[in-house]
């Protein structure tokens, strides 16, 4: 027992004394602090500020004991930069054992920070001071180090009041704040009205609602609330802001709310200039106070003098993690209005329509951007926006790309571009009417990279505009569609056309210089290998700009509808231009290259067009243009050509009121065909044009109508005569007259079926596109000289849409009667004429003492019809008939034919029945050629000379008989023309 009750007596020993000890150390801090009045620990206080940096440092301690200190009216700095009305410190004994106090208590605390000049963003947090303070805290320059929340007291800041002085501007603000041991935090900042920048910018922030709070697991949680009565920006003015965002471990939610309105839109040139001095392109733009006034003329007063009333609530969501700072889908529900010019009232909110954005990941749950840094920044983009809203278009744009941040900044703090690559941007979007203009556009697929010094990309896609375009540049319902790839690179910017390669723009009209043009397309055209377009930008952008744009020849086509009418080609095209802004004076140097003129109707085509010239003018004042034209050449686009190829030359001016053109035509061999001048209404789209052809003379040798008209070629030969022309095109509308004249005198020339002299008529044509006549037009013509020779004839002929030339009738004298023509169709084309002839009241007496053979004799009167045909300068007949009229005649041959073309004894008995023959009918039966023609003579009635009058019905067969031989060899010999001409005359 004596062993066991040792070692207890041993330890109520030991916590006897530790007991006692702890008693003695309490004893001695309440004696300590009991000992030391508050004038020593103030002492004390100061000299330790001092050894740290922080002087003056001036306070008064007005409670020291075992549970509370209180400090009052402490002054730090020499500002002094920190102001407290009272600090009180609660502890207990054990706070006191652990060097730790329970709760601190600030009442009306003034602080006053600053921020000095910097570069970048990431300079801030260095450039950040609280003055003497400084040495006490280290602030943003220790942000590396993890806040612990374990041990905290609890702190409560009551009325307290910030400053902090930037480079631009100083912010006042009202502080209160409560932390719990737990880690959570309100926090409530009241900012007072303040200047930034200059004048124009003020800041009236009036409240910052917060807490912060740690979660079991570690990861910091935080929201606020940020309410902004107004803010104004020059004349913007933004009131009722409000802003709240969650933040739980690395992901943030936010959103807010702005409304708002802008009287005017006011850049200061500086600023502007700045600006666009760091973009990569490396343009530069000054602008003046009002830099939107010399636009006037493209966009009225919409931009000079805006009022803009906005209401927008934006929901959005950040994360960062080890890669950077993501940024997910937004929403904004948007109310606005935007008027011009003093039109209209902003203050009718009631009118104003309601717009919603939507800003999404192209990808769900993928960020809609990201931002890196490691020697820059790099931001990814990949999302999708769609608008909404009543009285706005509907439309959406997706991007996806990449953006690099590095290098000179703009003004102060934001980093410039670097390095853009956006591999897609779509855009598509509804009509949308704003500025007196309509903009619309379908499926534009857009992208580009670009450094400092190179940006190239492509686009593909139609735009829709119908109304002012720039400056004095307006179109009418205009569409333009591209698919191509550009390149811009030392002031140089270069397109190529992809797929079809032509780029199109159609519109109903363009207006430049207050010059109207009328409906028009447009196909510009070119290859992969050349660029469709390149733009040479002169220096001096600010004050001059310089532009030369050449279309590579050969591989691009600019393809115009002038009306309904007419069609333009041009493959090549030349321009430079030059413009200067400031006295609005502009140049244009033009060449069209082997250019191309449709005419209606497929009627032909004017080719190999030269025109060059130098256009000037006046911006919204005046238009002169002078124009050469050269090389002009008028083609038939049908084979074969109805008419020759004609050169045209000439010149030509263009002023605000119309276009006026002299030019003069010629064969390709020189010749001169005509005189033309025509005129051109800008304002109404109406004209005329006129073509005057002089004394033409034509002679074997010379010209020659084929010459003109190959279709004529193999047709006509050895022309002679006399031609005058002219020719006159009026349009209006878009819709195109055309007259013309044409008077032949004594024209004569050797066609297929002989040949043919004393042409004199004057011909009225209605419409040259295409060739029409109101009605048939009387041709006189002295003489055809055929194997059937024709004297003093009169033709009724006509131009038909469809069939071309046609002769309705023709009629000639002919042995007492006449010979007629019906309506025919000349195919010039096929070669091939077919006519039909008929014969009415031909005195049989007549006919037959032309025919120089003593032996034969006859009387009675000859009718019938002759189909002729004429091809490749055979005359051929097909069923051809002539029978006799009335009571019939008489036949009498004695002669010796019938040697000669039979040697049939029938037909010895029936020709010396002829002998004296009285027939009751007479018919004859033609086929064949000239030169083989088939002849059947059909009779019915006696002989007197055989059997007494003995009724005889037979027929003559004469199978090809040689015509043409038996006229040529005389053993028919004929002197029609002759006796004809002579009878004629003497009839009259």
């Amino acid at each position: 027992m004596a062993t066991s009750q040792q070692p207890r007596k041993r330890s109520r020993h030991r916590r006897t004394r530790i007991f006692v000890l702890l008693a003695l150390i309490v004893a001695g801090l309440y004696a300590m602090i009991g000992l030391f009045p508050a004038p020593t620990i103030e002492f004390v206080g100061k000299q330790w500020l001092g050894m740290r940096g922080v002087t003056p440092a001036q306070f008064t301690v007005t409670r020291a004991d075992l549970s509370t200190m209180v400090i009052e009216d402490i002054r730090l700095g020499p500002g002094p930069d920190l102001t407290v009305d009272r600090l009180r410190f609660e502890y207990s004994l054990s706070d006191l054992v652990q060097r730790r106090v329970r709760r601190i208590v600030i009442d009306r605390a003034r602080l006053v920070g600053q921020v000095g000049p910097v570069e970048s963003l990431a300079d801030i947090g260095a450039s950040f001071s609280l003055g003497v303070l400084d040495h006490l805290w280290p602030g943003p320059r220790a942000a590396e180090r993890q806040i612990k929340f374990d041990g905290l007291p609890e702190i409560q800041l009551n009325d307290g009041v910030f400053r902090l002085q930037t480079p631009i501007g100083t912010i006042d603000s009202e502080v209160n704040l409560r932390t719990a041991p737990t880690g959570e935090v309100e926090l409530h900042i009241a900012l007072t009205e303040t200047t930034l920048l200059s004048d124009d910018v003020v800041f009236e922030l009036s409240s910052l609602h917060g807490h912060f709070r740690r979660t079991p697991d570690g990861r910091l949680e935080t929201d606020f609330d940020l309410q902004i009565p107004r803010l104004a920006l020059g004349d913007y003015s933004l009131a009722a802001a409000q802003f709240a965002y969650d933040y739980a471990g690395d992901e943030l939610t936010g959103g807010g709310t702005i409304s708002g309105q802008i009287r005017a839109l006011r850049l200061s040139g500086r600023d502007v200039g700045d600006l666009y001095a760091a973009l990569p392109s490396g343009l530069r733009l000054a602008l003046e106070a009002d830099p939107l006034a010399d636009y006037s003329a493209a966009f009225g007063d919409l931009l000079r003098r805006a009022l803009l009333q906005t209401e927008i609530d934006l929901r959005a969501r950040i994360r960062r993690d080890g890669d950077g700072f993501h940024f997910y889908g937004a929403t904004s529900d948007a109310m606005f209005a935007l008027v011009g010019g003093g039109a209209g009232n902003a203050d009718n909110v009631d009118a104003l329509p309601v717009m919603t954005l939507t800003l999404d990941s192209l990808v769900e749950d993928r960020p809609l951007f990201s931002l890196k840094q490691d020697a820059g920044w790099h931001v990814s983009l990949a999302g999708l926006l769609t608008l909404n809203g009543n009285d706005l278009p509907e439309a959406s744009v997706g991007f996806r790309g990449q953006i690099d941040l590095a290098g000179p900044t703009i003004g102060t703090l934001i980093p410039s571009v670097s390095y853009m690559d956006f591999s897609e941007i779509s855009l598509n979007m509804s009509p949308w009417t704003v500025g007196g203009r309509t903009i619309k556009a379908e499926d534009i697929i857009f992208s580009f990279k670009s450094n400092r010094q190179t940006s190239l990309g492509g686009i593909a896609g139609s735009v829709y505009l119908d109304g002012p375009v720039f400056g004095d540049l307006a179109l009418s319902h205009g569409q333009l569609t591209l698919d191509g790839r550009y390149r811009y690179e030392d002031r140089q910017f270069s397109y190529h056309q992809r797929g079809s390669g032509c780029a199109v723009l159609d519109s109903e009209g363009i207006q430049l210089a207050g010059v109207k043009l009328r409906r028009s397309q447009v196909n510009f055209c070119a290859t992969e290998q050349e660029p469709l377009v390149r733009v040479l930008i002169g220096k001096g952008f600010s004050s001059e700009l310089q532009i030369r744009v050449h279309v590579a020849p050969g591989y691009s086509t600019l393809e115009t509808d002038m009306g309904p009418d007419l069609r333009g080609l041009f493959p090549e095209l030349e321009l430079y231009g030059e413009y200067l802004p400031e006295e609005g004076d502009w140049r244009l140097t033009f060449s069209l290259l082997n250019g191309a003129i449709i005419l209606p109707g497929e009627t032909g085509t004017i080719m190999g067009l030269r025109l060059t010239g130098l256009a000037s003018g006046r911006t919204g004042d005046s238009l002169e243009v002078e124009m050469g034209l050269d090389g002009l050449t008028l083609h038939d686009t049908r084979a074969p050509a109805r008419y020759a190829p004609i050169s045209i030359t000439g010149s030509g001016r263009i002023s605000n009121d119309g276009v006026h053109l002299d030019g003069q035509a010629a064969t390709q061999g020189g010749i001169h065909i005509a005189s033309l001048k025509g005129d051109y209404d800008l304002v109404d789209g109406s004209g005329w044009a006129t073509a005057v052809m002089g004394d033409l003379v034509l002679e074997p040798g010379s010209l020659q109508p084929q010459d003109l008209f190959p279709v004529l070629s193999g047709v006509v030969t050895n022309v002679t005569g006399r031609v005058t022309a002219s020719a006159e095109l009026k349009w209006q509308d878009g819709a195109l007259q055309s007259s013309g004249r044409v008077t032949l005198e004594d024209l004569g020339f050797v066609s297929q079926v002989g040949r043919v002299s004393g042409i004199d008529t004057n011909i009225e044509l209605a419409s040259l596109f295409p060739l029409t006549t109101e009605k048939p037009q009387t041709i006189d013509i002295d003489q055809i000289n055929t194997w059937i020779p024709l004297v003093f004839g009169s033709l009724e002929v006509s131009f038909d849409v469809d069939d071309g030339l046609v002769i309705e009738s023709a009629r000639w004298p002919w042995f007492g009667g006449e010979i007629g023509l019906d309506r025919s169709v000349l195919d010039f084309e096929s070669g091939v004429y077919d006519f039909v002839l008929t014969a009415k009241d031909i005195d049989l007496a007549e006919a037959i003492s032309l025919v120089n053979l003593e032996d034969l004799s006859g009387s009675g009167l000859i009718e019938g019809i002759v189909p002729v045909t004429v091809a490749q300068g055979r005359v051929s007949i097909k069923n051809g008939r002539l029978v006799s009229v009335g009571d019939g005649g008489t036949i009498r041959y004695t002669g010796n034919l019938v040697d000669v073309i039979s040697q049939d004894e029938g037909s010895k008995m029936l020709f010396e029945a002829l002998n004296d023959f009285k027939y009751d009918k007479l018919e004859i039966l033609l086929d064949g050629t000239s030169e083989r023609m088939s002849v059947k003579v059909g009779l019915e009635g006696c002989s007197v000379a055989v059997l007494n009058c003995f009724p005889i019905k037979t027929s003559i067969n004469i199978p090809d008989a040689p015509v043409d031989t038996m006229i040529r060899s005389g053993i028919i010999p004929i002197r029609v023309e002759e006796e004809l001409r002579r009878r004629v005359i003497e009839g009259q």
